[in-house]
């Protein structure tokens, strides 16, 4: 089964190569190239690495080493102060202060230039959803 990659990052010594999907939209490499990031600076102690990442595996692993680099690149792209300031930004311009979640979701993953899907994992994560 030919299952499509999102990236991967392979290191060899001093040789660091990241390859991201062309065909994926740029709000998903964004989010995978932080992550193949984080596989990096995780593993940085490691002079010969390869991580090849499916969707499946960037956005529902539940292996450490995806995990991991799953918080690095949340706090990379979406740093947390950020994540509640822009937030409350956005509140602030709706009058009534509330707003259907599925518009919340597209106006916060539009602002950090992410994927609707990673912008759900993260305020989840932060307990703001």
């Amino acid at each position: 089964q030919n299952i499509q990659k999102s990236g991967s990052i392979k290191r060899n010594k001093d040789k660091i190569s990241v390859w991201l999907n062309p065909m994926d939209p740029k709000r998903r490499q964004n989010f995978t190239l932080a992550h193949e990031i984080g596989h990096f600076i995780n593993n940085i102690e490691m002079s010969n690495f390869e991580f090849v990442d499916t969707p499946k595996e960037i956005y529902k692993s539940e292996e450490n080493q995806d995990l991991e680099a799953n918080k690095f690149a949340f706090e990379l792209l979406m740093p947390k102060n950020e994540v509640f300031r822009i937030g409350e930004e956005i509140l602030k311009k709706k009058e009534t202060k509330e707003i259907p979640i599925d518009q919340f979701l597209e106006l916060m993953a539009n602002r950090f230039e992410v994927s609707k899907q990673v912008m759900f994992i993260r305020l989840k994560s932060l307990k703001i959803i």
